[in-house]
C-alpha cells in the first residue's frame, strides 16, 4: 500500500513551444512550479493533448489519499491535439515489493493508468438508431436518399458516448453483428419499437440518438426505418411516426432522465415538452411551448438538429451531418449549462456553414421538461461524465 510520501508522475514528451508545469494536490487543487524529479515512481507516457484538459484531472485525483502528490508536466502545448493520440504507454508503478514495469496498449484511452476513474456501477445507457439508405434496395428506389456520411457519424457518436461511461448499442441499416464495445442490430421498425419500449421503462439515465430521413404520410412526419420500403413504396405501417415515438418515450414518469437526439429534417417538439431553447443573433432565447409536463420532477430533453420546417444539412467530407459534428465537438464538461450547450452547438454549426461558404442556415433547438438553470446540466441530470480526452471508439 502506498504511503503518504509517494508521488504519482505523468510526464508528457517535449515539443516545440512553451512548456507548462502543473502540480496537482487533492487538497489545494493546482499550483505551478513543481518538478517531476520524484524518486518513488513515475508514469512516462507518449501522450499529446490540449493543456486545458489537464485541469480536469483534479476530479480524478479525489480518490488519491491526502498528502500524495500527482505531478503533471506538459511540454507539448498545441491546440491541434485536443484528444489523446497515444498508441502505447510504459507505466512504472510502486508496490510493496518495489518498482514494477508494465506495458499497456492504450488504443487512444487512458487504460493502464489507474487514477481512480469512476466505476461503472451507475453508468448510463446510450442507444443509436442510424439509417443511411445505402443498401441495394434503397439505392434502386432512390439513390439520392443515401447518407454517405452515416458511417462516420456513427463513429462520432460512439466516441461521444464515451463521455457517459457506456458502450454504444445501435440499430444500424441491416447490420447484425457485435464488437467488443458495440452491438449492432438492423434498424427495422420492429427493433425500433422494441428499443422504445425498453427506454420507456428505463432503469438508468438514457440517451437516444436517431439519424435518418423524414418523410410525410397524411401530412404527418415519419421516420424511415430500414424496412419501411415495401414493394418500391414507403409503407405507412412500417414508417415510424415521430409524435408516436415521442409519446411513448414519455408515457410514464421515471426517476431516470432521458435525452433524445434527433438528427433528421423537419424536427419538432415531438415529446411535447414545455420549454424550448434556441440561439438567435448570438444570444440564447427560451420560451414556453404551451404544453404541460405531467410527470413532476421526471426529466427529459430533446436535442433537435433542426427547427420545424428546416432540412438537416450534411456533407460528404469528414464533417458529415453538421449537427452531429457539432455534438462531437462540444464536450459536456461538468461546468456546462444548458444555455452554454445551446450557444456552443449553434456557433459550431454556423462556423461549419461559414467555412463551406453556404447560404443555407440550420438552427437547432433544445426542448426540455424544466427550466434548467444549473451550471452542470448533465451531472445534475445524473449522468456520470469522463474527461473528453479519454473518449474513443475502437
Amino acid at each position: 500500500m502506498l504511503s503518504t510520501q509517494k508521488r504519482y508522475h505523468l510526464v508528457l514528451p517535449p515539443a516545440p513551444g512553451p512548456g507548462y508545469l502543473l502540480r496537482f494536490d487533492p487538497e489545494r487543487r493546482t499550483r505551478p512550479g513543481d518538478n517531476t524529479s520524484g524518486r518513488d515512481g513515475y508514469i512516462r507516457a507518449r501522450i499529446l493533448f490540449h493543456i486545458s484538459y489537464i485541469i480536469r484531472f483534479y476530479d480524478v485525483c479525489q480518490s488519491i489519499p491526502p498528502g500524495i502528490k500527482l505531478n503533471i508536466t506538459n511540454k507539448s502545448i498545441d491546440p491541434r491535439y485536443e484528444y489523446l493520440m497515444s498508441q502505447s504507454i510504459e507505466q512504472l508503478s510502486i508496490s510493496e515489493g518495489g518498482l514494477q514495469s508494465t506495458q499497456s496498449s492504450l488504443n487512444g484511452s487512458l487504460r493502464g493508468i489507474d487514477l481512480g476513474l469512476p466505476r461503472h456501477g451507475n453508468e448510463s445507457h446510450f442507444y443509436a438508431v442510424v439509417n443511411t439508405y445505402l443498401t441495394k434496395k434503397w439505392r434502386s428506389f432512390d439513390k439520392d436518399l443515401g447518407l454517405e456520411w452515416g458511417k462516420n457519424d456513427m463513429k462520432k457518436m460512439g466516441s461521444w458516448a464515451k463521455q457517459f461511461h457506456h458502450n454504444l448499442q445501435a440499430l444500424w441499416d441491416d447490420q447484425n453483428r457485435s464488437t467488443s464495445r458495440t452491438t449492432f442490430l438492423p434498424a427495422t421498425t420492429e427493433n425500433l419499437r422494441t428499443l422504445l419500449a425498453k427506454i420507456e421503462s428505463r432503469q438508468a439515465p438514457t440517451l437516444l440518438y436517431l439519424s435518418g430521413h423524414t418523410d410525410f404520410i397524411d401530412q404527418e412526419p415519419v421516420y424511415l426505418t430500414s424496412d419501411s420500403l415495401q414493394k418500391d413504396s414507403i409503407s405507412s405501417d412500417k414508417a415510424m411516426r415521430y409524435w408516436e415515438m415521442g409519446r411513448q418515450l414519455v408515457s410514464q414518469p421515471s426517476s431516470n432522465p432521458l435525452v433524445w437526439i434527433t438528427e433528421v429534417c423537419e424536427c419538432d417538439n415531438f415529446m411535447k415538452l414545455p420549454y424550448v431553447y434556441w440561439c438567435e443573433g448570438g444570444e440564447v432565447k427560451s420560451e414556453k411551448t404551451g404544453f404541460e409536463w405531467p410527470w413532476g420532477e421526471a426529466q427529459a430533453l430533446h436535442f433537435a438538429a433542426t427547427s420545424p420546417g428546416q432540412p438537416a444539412i450534411g456533407y460528404k467530407s469528414q464533417v458529415g451531418a453538421i449537427y452531429t459534428n457539432a455534438l462531437r465537438e462540444v464536450a459536456f464538461r461538468r461546468d456546462l449549462s444548458l444555455t452554454d450547450i445551446v450557444l456552443k452547438l449553434q456557433n459550431t454549426i454556423d462556423n461549419v456553414l461559414m467555412l463551406a461558404q453556404s447560404e443555407e442556415r440550420q438552427q437547432h433547438r433544445i426542448y426540455s421538461s424544466h427550466k434548467f438553470d444549473q451550471a452542470d446540466l448533465f451531472t445534475t441530470l445524473g449522468f456520470t461524465l469522463v474527461p473528453p480526452s479519454t473518449c474513443h471508439m475502437a
